[in-house]
């Protein structure tokens, strides 16, 4: 497994995952390092780091992507439900980079990178769950809402 260390801290927790979706800002220095374990629960020495500098978003850039269309989400399991949605446009972000942050009772879950769909947990009743799609400049799409109501 691995774990990756974003400015010292751990990012996330150990995973069998060789890639990840990381959000950063712009316009900032960020230091990546890595330890592998093996299965005897031995870790590595950490890697060398990896230092990125985010650009500054595109002057220009002040239009929102448009709202994720046709959201619609199903429960499965206990408390586990798939939300899907048809992915944003944006005049000069790709779709491919469009970030779709998830919000489950008006609390932030996390988010995605150019996908039209989340598997999240929610909560027994009635839940309010609400995508917003935001570019490479920060611009942020009306929100697109659903309810799922799970056991």
């Amino acid at each position: 497994v691995y774990a990756l260390y974003k400015d010292g801290v751990l990012h996330n927790q150990a995973s069998s995952a060789t890639s990840t979706t990381v959000f950063l800002q712009s316009q900032k220095a960020y230091t990546f390092t890595v330890q592998a374990r093996d299965s005897a629960g031995h870790w590595s020495p950490m890697s060398a780091p990896l230092v990125v500098t985010t650009p500054a978003p595109n002057p220009n850039d002040v239009t929102p992507p448009t709202a994720p269309a046709n959201l619609w989400a199903f429960g499965y399991g206990d408390l586990e439900f798939e939300v899907n949605w048809t992915q944003s446009t944006d005049d000069f972000t790709a779709q491919k980079y469009i970030r779709y942050d998830l919000y489950v009772n008006g609390i932030w879950l996390g988010g995605t990178i150019g996908s039209g769909h989340v598997t999240d947990y929610g909560q027994p009743g009635e839940n309010l769950i609400e995508v917003i799609a935001v570019d490479e400049a920060g611009n942020e799409s009306a929100v697109a809402s659903v309810f799922l109501s799970l056991p």
